[in-house]
């Protein structure tokens, strides 16, 4: 019952928030418009009949272009004609009668002919006049009651007749009467298999507060199942609004009213709503049914009868739809759930995980919640205890709507490299070269040559996986690039040529080579001169294309197959946009919304789909790269450009950018991991990251001290987990761009789920120790250090353990250690193993945060000695 009061207090007060607003007075020159019927047709609003009668015929109009214009008339001065669309789809006029009391004749009203065709009256028995009207669900017209209303009396009595039209057999038929006879009621559709009378006159002639209800399956009346109106009415309107409640609007308590009552079926109970501006009687209404507009139009006001027109908003409820109903996240990054909501806002949401509520801010294991207050959820630092099955609420003035769940899964940090192996390329004879993407081996990209008109220009090359150099250039072309690479599909542009009087020109155009490099596809679309692609699926392409060279703003495309057919992503009313990356169904970049404004945006197929992933606080932002359920890009705070991943969500978005840096960018995700770059004192760097800022690996630190720049592109992470990253770095000495290709090394490595212990909550973190299928079976032990990883510890001439021997470490290798288990341990089958520790909430007190370095050291197969050493991973106990 609680929760019902609550309910009713809630749509009550948004009830009361709405509000009538002024619509389009009927063109009558002043003249009164009384008793029209409106009916949503085809989309369109219509009033038809009643006052003020042109040549002996009813008044009609159609709203067109936010006015009321003159259409078909009704034949003949008729009052209390009714209307509604039959099964057929047809606007069926019937009842009404004359001032001399002559019966209207049943016929189908069409715009342009008016009357288009008679149809079956209902029988003689079914009075003309103040009948009340409505429509179910199978599209069955009913006419209920009737009758001289105020005067009924002996031998006039107000009806309890109700009749149904069946539009497949054009016959009405008769149905069990009104168990209280009513005249000039109302009557609607519950949406629920009922009929509803709402007030009128009773056979007394008596203004009645009485709901009648029809059951339409069993074809009963009941007095009792609805409770009475708060008002008892004659001459209003009945609608059902898109919020499924009951809106009894206007009419009379022996003045003219202006106040509605409301109902709702779901609590019972009946609140006041808000009243209209012009207290009115015998006035048209009716919802439609695509805004949850309610419309009245004209009647009669205690001044007397009026054309003007007011409208109220009625609320939908909230629809959730998730994009999938299970998503996965790497502990330690971000993790995302994002719903798109339909219905009227203002929303409110709320969010549980496994039924249980969780807020914005920091988890008992160790993960952060943000946007648990909207549609998107965002958990940053992502732990394994953060998985389960999670449901957004969503309350408006409509209801209350819980999602279906969504369930998260949260798989093992991704384990980095402790370092790499750096190749350089330059095809022979090239200026420049740089490595754009790379898959099983063959990485792509572009290189620069030499030539006689242009200087130089960039051809699109292929790195086979021996690292032999293919150029792709087509015969008829000066050059290109390729800057993404899945199955067989190599993405990218190229120079196309055409022929002007001054001699061959080349527009910038995307293309697709495939088989190899082999075949080359020019996919650019008719009409657009300059164009590009970003990423592919290895079926569908992403890109870019510019409408000529005057043109300031490109806009994103998608390709659905190899040809030049593409589907533009800039949604309705703005600028342009930019694609950038695929993942599954989705499609990632920016959108230029106006001047200086830029958001990161995600599609489903078309421009229509475009959803804004701006994260909270950022001024401008793009994606440049998606993958499993992963985006990278940049966002700007405070005018810093900010390296990024989100997980499907604005919400989720987590800044990686390193500590000392000025800027930075991602361009692609892969695995878990992301590679990027960032610029900081010491210049431009490509780095490596895995879901979050401490797990950066500085890339450029491998490179020879040539190289005093470099930027990350492409990303592979094998089958058997060896990590490759290309892109480019500028040499120095050499004085040019070259490409590079990044190995990661096999050897052990060591991650955690969570980067950060509060040691006021406490709470748990999980050690990844992962030695590789060649120490598989080997004694491991895990080590720590409160005072950094350098110099580190040497324990044979070729394993040194990147950690300094102090307190702590010693702490650890007691036996039990205070905290981790195990800290000895044995490597399974696969090289693998896990450690856990767990810190009691208040067990230590620090005024300030420290940083705890873990690492394990694996011994040699007769354990006389020592293997491998891990890399070390940062943890931060904060107070």
């Amino acid at each position: 019952m609680f929760r019902v009061l609550i309910l009713t207090a809630l749509l009550a007060g948004s009830a009361a928030a709405q509000t009538w607003m002024p619509g389009p007075s009927a063109p009558t020159g002043g003249a009164p418009r009384e008793h029209a019927a409106l009916v949503w047709w085809n989309g369109t609003l219509y009033a038809l009949g009643g006052t003020p009668f042109v040549a002996g015929d009813g008044s009609s109009q159609v709203l067109s272009g936010g006015n009321w214009v003159a259409t078909a008339e009704t034949p003949g001065s008729y009052l209390y004609l009714r209307a509604g669309v039959d099964a057929m789809n047809r606007v069926v006029v019937f009842s009404g009668e004359d001032a001399t009391g002559n019966p209207n004749e049943t016929y189908e009203w069409t715009p342009l002919d008016g009357d288009a065709g008679g149809l079956e009256n209902p029988s003689g028995q079914a009075p003309t006049a103040r009948a009340a009207a409505a429509v179910d669900s199978l599209g069955r017209l009913y006419t209920i009651g009737g009758g001289p209303g105020a005067t009924s009396a002996p031998g006039n009595l107000n009806s309890g007749r109700v009749e149904r039209y069946e539009a497949a057999s054009d016959n009405w038929s008769v149905l069990a009467p009104l168990p209280t006879p009513v005249a000039d009621a109302a009557a609607c559709h519950d949406g629920a298999g009922h009929i509803l009378v709402f007030g009128g006159f009773d056979a007394a002639g008596v203004r009645t507060a009485n709901v009648a209800s029809f059951d339409i399956a069993s074809g009963t009346w009941s007095d009792t199942a609805i409770p009475d109106m708060p008002t008892a009415r004659n001459g209003h309107a009945a609608v059902r609004g898109a919020d499924g409640r009951i809106y009894v609007i206007g009419g009379s308590d022996g003045v003219e009213l202006a106040t509605v009552d409301v109902y709702d079926l779901a609590t019972g109970f009946w609140t006041t709503g808000p009243a209209m501006a012009t207290a009115r009687r015998h006035f048209g209404c009716a919802l439609h049914p695509a805004t949850g507009q309610i419309w009245v139009l004209g009647g009669i006001t205690p001044a007397g009868g009026v054309a003007t027109c007011e409208t109220l908003q009625t609320p939908t409820c909230p629809q959730l739809t998730a994009p999938a109903a299970a998503v996965s996240a790497y502990a330690g990054g971000p993790a995302g759930i994002a719903f798109a909501v339909d219905g009227t806002a203002p929303f409110t949401f709320s969010w549980t995980r496994d039924g249980v509520p969780i807020a914005n801010g920091p988890t008992a294991q160790g993960s952060t919640i943000t946007g648990a207050d909207g549609p998107g959820l965002g958990i940053v630092a992502v732990t394994l205890a953060d998985a389960g099955d999670y449901v957004c609420t969503a309350v408006n003035a409509c209801g209350v709507t819980a999602s279906m769940p969504v369930t998260l899964t949260v798989l093992p940090a991704p384990a980095l490299p402790a370092s790499f192996a750096v190749e350089v390329r330059v095809p022979a004879g090239a200026l420049a070269s740089r490595a754009r993407d790379v898959r099983d081996g063959v990485v792509v990209g572009g290189a620069d040559f030499p030539h006689p008109q242009y200087g130089s220009t960039s051809h699109p090359i292929r790195w086979d996986a021996n690292g032999v150099a293919q150029d792709l250039t087509p015969a008829n072309s000066v050059g290109g690039e390729i800057v993404r690479l899945v199955g067989d599909f190599a993405a990218g542009w190229w120079w196309w040529p055409y022929t002007a009087p001054q001699g061959t020109g080349y527009n910038k155009h995307a293309s697709i080579w495939t088989n190899a490099g082999t075949t080359h596809v020019n996919t650019q679309s008719s009409g657009w001169e300059f164009g590009g692609h970003s990423d592919t699926d290895g079926t569908r392409i992403l890109g870019t294309q510019t409408f000529d060279e005057s043109s300031t703003n490109s806009h994103g495309f998608l390709w659905n197959q190899l040809g030049p057919g593409a589907v533009s992503l800039t949604p309705s009313g703005a600028w342009g946009s930019s694609a950038a990356a695929m993942d599954g169904p989705f499609q990632y970049g920016s959108v230029h919304l106006g001047f200086g404004v830029v958001h990161a945006f995600r599609w489903q197929g078309s421009g229509a789909t475009a959803v804004d992933f701006n994260p909270p606080g950022s001024s401008m932002s793009y994606v440049s790269g998606a993958g499993d359920g992963l985006q990278v890009g940049r966002a700007t705070f405070g005018g810093v450009p900010t390296p990024g991943i989100w997980a499907g969500s604005a919400e989720s978005f987590v800044p990686l950018l390193p500590a000392g840096a000025t800027s930075g960018s991602l361009t692609r995700t892969m695995a878990g991991l992301q590679i990027g770059t960032y610029q900081g004192p010491a210049g431009s760097h490509a780095a490596l990251w895995a879901g979050n800022a401490s797990s950066m690996v500085d890339l450029h630190d491998f490179l020879p001290a040539d190289f005093t720049s470099s930027a990350a592109q492409g990303l592979d992470v094998a089958a058997d987990g060896t990590i490759t990253v290309v892109g480019y770095g500028y040499n120095a000495t050499n004085a040019r761009s070259e490409a590079l290709v990044w190995t990661g090394l096999a050897g052990p490595t060591i991650t955690i789920d969570t980067p950060q212990l509060s040691v006021a909550t406490g709470g748990w973190v999980h050690f990844d120790l992962a030695g590789g299928p060649a120490l598989a079976n080997r004694h491991f032990v895990l080590g720590g250090s409160v005072s950094g990883t350098t110099p580190g510890i040497v324990l044979t001439p070729t394993v040194t353990v990147p950690l300094n021997f102090d307190f702590y470490l010693e702490d650890l290798l007691q036996s039990p250690s205070p905290w981790i288990n195990p800290v000895f341990g044995l490597l399974d089958a696969t090289g693998h193993a896990t450690a856990s520790g767990y810190l009691p909430a208040g067990v230590l007190a620090l005024p300030f945060a420290i940083s705890l370095h873990h690492a394990f050291v694996v011994g040699t197969a007769d354990d006389t000695s020592f293997e491998a050493a891990s890399n070390a991973v940062e943890l931060v106990f904060t107070p």
